[in-house]
């Protein structure tokens, strides 16, 4: 794949795969008082839940920032399948959400102070950023050539919109 294909689709996915791990976080925080350092099988179910709610969102064209980002990507990728890529999203943002980060704080910050949130939101955006454009970069430099065989983005306003990841409990 051509180099200045590769770096717009990190762009892309870059962004799409922060913005997933930030909310996450966000949400586990707020919520739960669930520090970014704490790794946890809620995080994951909150990941799903959400990309389910995005390709919900992309089959039924009713989120402007989804429908927008695929189309994106369906510019530089055409025969790349949606469904092939929440996939490879929801990799990459797993991967930021598990990263080992180290912070330090003069207090304790809590999930009741919004000046806090929004310091780790701008803490989590540049890390995340920038490890979600190193693996999209990684994965389209190095991807053998595919040959999609999934739907296509302009066939998924005719799909079904269940959620693609379910939870089973034991």
């Amino acid at each position: 794949m051509q180099e200045e294909k590769v770096e717009a689709l990190a762009d892309i996915l870059g962004e799409f795969c922060c913005q997933a791990a930030c909310g996450v976080q966000i949400s586990a925080f707020r919520a739960l008082n669930l520090s970014c350092t704490e790794s946890s099988d809620i995080k994951m179910v909150l990941l799903c839940q959400y990309l389910n709610g995005c390709f919900e969102s992309l089959v039924q064209g009713s989120d402007p920032f989804v429908t927008t980002t695929f189309a994106k990507i369906h510019q530089i990728i055409p025969d790349e399948s949606p469904l092939c890529l929440m996939h490879l999203i929801k990799a990459i943002a797993e991967s930021c959400i598990n990263l080992k980060l180290q912070m330090g704080f003069s207090s304790t910050p809590t999930n009741a102070s919004p000046g806090w949130i929004d310091v780790f939101r701008n803490i989590l955006t540049t890390v995340y950023t920038k490890h979600a454009k190193e693996l999209a970069t990684k994965f389209f430099r190095e991807r053998p050539p595919h040959n999609c065989s999934n739907f296509k983005f302009t066939e998924v306003h005719s799909q079904d919109p269940s959620p693609i990841w379910t939870l089973h409990t034991e």
